[in-house]
């Protein structure tokens, strides 16, 4: 039954960059929800909490393309280094300003210099997949895997993260996910093996950048209303915990929700699809737009659990999908930023979700907070619309 999950592990020095990158991203998921811990317990206040997150990530949708450019350009290896140093120093001077309590609008300068230097590891260690795997089965059965890995990250890094805040200090979620970067980052960065050439990034005559094309921008624009699912999901999730005093459970409850979503892209890496990814793509946002009706019933924690669980099932399946449509309308030179443009726009999508959701749980409680995910997912539904054609053709290529 996984056949193709040994075949792609049989190939010499995958584990170890699968692996590296997997610490790599860990940060991923440990970050925001840190952030927004802290600046819950410094001030009380979710509107905030929802701006400083909204603020931190705008400003990793900006930054992540230019870093997977320069992979290209000039090796992960070297990228890698740089990033890892100029971001440890971001969040120290970030954990130093809010611990000894210097104004507010310091800390949004510091966040968004830290932010500045955040590069898709995920999105590296897909394109060293592309590099190595010769089938394009073993493409699905990678990047499945490789979204497996993403809700791994969500499963623990919320764990972490709420764990080490709440019982030690608001700032120490953050030095986990520092500790994190400094490892992974590093470890891959040394497997030259199986890094990619480097690229030199030369446009064909009448050749336009990768987000001037319409492929790309039926791509991303849906998966920038998802990225406000998960935004307004997350900070609902913090709220709902809140009010019913199971603070400590918030990483538990997070985590389900990403289990979800790990289940379903465990199946999906061995399933002998018959479909398109183009239609597995629009079938799974569908999905996911009726499961979050689900949301605004959870009236109880049994309920919330059951409900994310069931959502969780319908994200990875999105993601694997857009990262295979999108591998198929670009060139071997833009990958790694093809890569990346793919979820690129769920930060800024997750920054407006989370800043709504935190203006309408401060206003009108929780429960209304819920409908925000659910709208979300209705302008990702939506957004197939203006792209109508290009998606009769992806839809319709073998």
């Amino acid at each position: 039954m996984f056949d193709n999950y040994r075949s792609i592990f049989n190939i010499k020095g995958a584990a170890r960059f699968s692996i590296a990158g997997f610490v790599a991203r860990m940060h991923l998921s440990m970050d925001r929800l840190a952030l927004l811990l802290i600046v819950v317990h410094e001030t009380g206040s979710y509107a905030l909490a929802g701006l400083m997150v909204a603020t931190a990530s705008v400003v990793i949708t900006i930054s992540q393309p230019y870093w997977s450019r320069a992979a290209d350009s000039f090796g992960q290896g070297k990228v890698l280094y740089i990033n890892t140093i100029f971001r440890f120093f971001g969040f120290s001077i970030f954990i130093f300003l809010v611990h000894y309590k210097y104004p507010i609008w310091t800390w949004f300068v510091s966040i968004i210099f830290a932010e500045l230097n955040t590069i898709s590891a995920g999105g590296l260690v897909r394109r060293r997949w592309i590099l190595v795997l010769p089938e394009e089965r073993l493409k699905t059965a990678a990047f499945s895997f490789e979204a497996l890995v993403d809700e791994i990250v969500f499963v623990f890094g919320p764990l972490i993260a709420t764990a080490l805040s709440t019982s030690i200090a608001p700032e120490a979620g953050l030095f986990a996910s520092m500790l994190f970067v400094i490892v992974g980052q590093p470890a891959l960065a040394r497997l030259k093996d199986t890094e990619p050439p480097i690229e030199k990034v030369r446009k064909k005559s009448g050749e336009v950048s990768i987000m001037r094309r319409k492929s790309a921008q039926a791509i991303v624009l849906p998966i920038f209303f998802v990225g406000a699912y998960f935004g307004s999901v997350g900070i609902c999730v913090v709220a709902f915990m809140n009010s019913i005093n199971k603070s400590h459970l918030t990483g538990l409850m997070l985590a389900i929700w990403a289990l979800g979503s790990g289940t379903a892209a465990l199946f999906n890496g061995v399933i002998r699809w018959k479909l398109t990814n183009a239609k597995l793509f629009t079938y799974s946002l569908n999905f996911l737009f009726i499961a979050a009706f689900g949301l605004l019933i959870s009236k109880s924690l049994l309920l919330l659990a059951i409900f994310l669980f069931i959502n969780g099932l319908g994200i990875s399946p999105v993601l694997v999908n857009a990262y295979a449509v999108m591998e198929k309308e670009v060139s071997k030179n833009e990958l790694t930023e093809a890569m990346t443009w793919v979820v690129t726009g769920t930060p800024t999508g997750g920054a407006i979700g989370s800043a709504i959701a935190g203006q309408v749980i401060d206003s009108s409680g929780t429960s209304w907070g819920f409908l925000i995910p659910l709208l979300s997912l209705l302008l990702a539904n939506l957004a197939l619309l203006p792209y109508l054609k290009v998606w009769i053709r992806l839809r319709s290529r073998s």
